[in-house]
């Protein structure tokens, strides 16, 4: 055994930091589920944005059908961008709980209670709120898959 295996397997300053490292990755990974899914969200709100110009130009142009789909499809964009929202809400605290285990583990070994269970109920608690916000995300693309297939028939049956 090396020296710095040696150090950390004997529970010193270095078992700690190494400890601490392993929440970093998974906070590391949930900024990463946040920036595609806030790429998500833009995405949502810009077509929410063309949709509520195209409601106007059907209303100016006393198309009801048109209105009538576009509002329809503006709901739906409403309950994606809501979808999307909470997603975020759970990745945000998952990542509070990922933070809050890297201190709970440092914390753990100062006051010397190196076997606390809290480090590990704080890993639990972010892993269900990425679990949450992974569903909450798969919830969304199947909503979204379902209106391009709408889309596109629709478009098909006009040409």
């Amino acid at each position: 055994m090396n020296v710095l295996s040696s150090a950390i397997a004997g529970g010193g300053p270095l078992a700690v930091i190494a400890s601490m490292i392993t929440p970093a990755f998974l906070i590391v990974s949930t900024a990463n589920l946040i920036g595609s899914t806030l790429s998500r969200l833009a995405r949502t709100v810009d077509r929410a944005r063309t949709v509520m110009a195209d409601i106007d130009a059907a209303r100016k142009d006393g198309n009801t059908p048109a209105e009538q789909a576009d509002r329809a499809a503006l709901r739906l964009y409403g309950r994606r961008g809501a979808l999307v929202q909470y997603a975020l809400g759970s990745y945000y605290v998952a990542i509070g709980f990922f933070v809050a285990t890297s201190l709970a583990i440092a914390l753990t070994h100062v006051l010397g209670h190196p076997n606390s269970w809290l480090p590990a109920w704080l890993t639990v608690a972010g892993a269900v709120l990425l679990f949450t916000g992974t569903l909450l995300l798969a919830f969304e693309t199947r909503m979204a898959t379902r209106m391009l297939h709408a889309e596109i028939a629709g478009a098909l049956d006009r040409a």
